[in-house]
């Protein structure tokens, strides 16, 4: 979706499907740090929003736009179907949670 520079350094915010949504991904030299799923895409908006405004706060400069910036053709892969983990959108009250990826 985005990448930000500081210095050499470079953070990328990655979306992924997930079977109950969307799964962003921060990574930070290919060390993935905070990654999120988000059954309701604009959760998932926000928080891409968030973190990207954070990194410009701590002096990350802007490098590329990934994808489209309008969010208008996202959808996830599941079309509406929830894998047996997820059970549906609210089995996790709609809110962004911690992706079950292992961390560094």
């Amino acid at each position: 979706m985005w990448t930000v520079r500081k210095g050499r350094r470079s953070a990328v915010c990655e979306l992924w499907t997930d079977p109950c949504g969307w799964e962003l991904r921060l990574t930070i030299g290919g060390a993935l740090l905070e990654p999120q799923v988000c059954p309701v895409q604009d959760d998932m908006l926000a928080i891409h929003e968030a973190w990207k405004a954070a990194m410009i706060d701590k002096d990350w400069r802007w490098a590329q736009t990934r994808g489209t910036s309008e969010h208008k053709a996202l959808a996830p892969a599941t079309q509406g179907r929830w894998s047996a983990a997820c059970n549906s959108p609210a089995s996790h009250g709609g809110a962004c949670y911690a992706s079950s990826t292992s961390m560094p």
